[in-house]
């Protein structure tokens, strides 16, 4: 049995896929969208919650990954990255970050996290999260970060770092952004 993984907002597995190849196990994908799911379900055999975390109690999130508070090693997730993309920039004339819906995913992954306190956690999105005068949502992460500390008796340290997928052998080169827990982070090889 690897270092055990919920996954949060799992899309097709992609995030899933690369903590697969490096020896965790994925005990539960939670996505929404009911395609992703079919396509989770027939490329692994992992327990896959179709349901929108934002209407999903944590209780349920872990009953579908057979464990208890305390019990999972990683919560990993991608929330949607749209209210952050330079993407959205160009559409509209500027994202609107936290003002968009989209953006409450946040604070949902966060909720899981406190309520699951894992070993550690790590959250992937888009570079423009962390764009000087415009990083509302690097902040309000690091302020659940801090609060989760003081509520749950964690030790929880933000790590952050815009990373270029194509220095890691990707194809299609993106920057995202990584928060994760730099204990375990240093203990799984994470050298930034």
């Amino acid at each position: 049995m690897g270092t055990k993984v919920i996954s949060l907002f799992s899309g097709a597995g992609g995030l899933d896929f690369g903590f697969e190849a490096a020896g965790f196990e994925t005990v539960l994908a939670l996505e929404r969208d009911p395609t992703c799911c079919k396509t989770l379900r027939h490329n692994r055999s992992w327990a896959v919650l179709e349901a929108d975390l934002l209407a999903t109690p944590t209780s349920k999130v872990l009953a579908a990954a057979s464990m208890q508070s305390g019990e999972p090693d990683v919560i990993i997730g991608g929330p949607p990255c749209q209210p952050f993309s330079k993407a959205s920039y160009w559409v509209s004339g500027d994202s609107e970050r936290l003002n968009d819906p989209r953006a409450k995913t946040l604070g949902a992954f966060m909720r899981v996290v406190e309520e699951t306190r894992p070993r550690v956690f790590l959250l992937e999105n888009v570079e423009g999260l962390t764009f000087a005068d415009k990083d509302e949502g690097l902040r309000l992460l690091v302020r659940r970060i801090q609060a989760v500390n003081r509520k749950a008796g964690t030790n929880y340290f933000p790590v952050w770092k815009v990373i270029n997928s194509a220095d890691y052998g990707d194809a299609c080169p993106t920057a995202g952004g990584w928060v994760c827990h730099r204990a375990l982070a240093d203990r799984v090889g994470c050298a930034w």
